[in-house]
């Protein structure tokens, strides 16, 4: 895919990127565990969001998260270490009652 030519329809390359993956992440979710998923949602970071995008809840109780970073360029450390902490600093508990 030549992400220079990624469609953004005036969001901007971040939250285009991430409503993308959100999209894609659902999509997955629904194909995957379809008999066990009872929750999805898509987590609004305009209030802050933990550093994801959006969840699944199984009926066991697990959750599935994804995490969407846009980088057009190849990676250096500091992209890196930006994963990492938010890999690090998520609290997906605090999206749910």
């Amino acid at each position: 895919m030549n992400w220079d030519k990624f469609q953004t329809y005036e969001a901007g390359y971040k939250s285009a990127f991430e409503t993308f993956c959100t999209q894609l992440f659902e999509r997955y979710l629904k194909r995957e565990f379809s008999d066990s998923l009872t929750n999805y949602q898509i987590i609004n970071g305009a209030g802050g969001d933990g550093g994801i995008e959006g969840y699944g809840q199984l009926k066991n109780g697990e959750v599935i998260a994804i995490q969407a970073k846009w980088f057009l360029r190849p990676l250096k450390s500091g992209e890196f270490n930006k994963i990492r902490e938010s890999i690090t600093t998520v609290n997906i508990r605090s999206h749910w009652g």
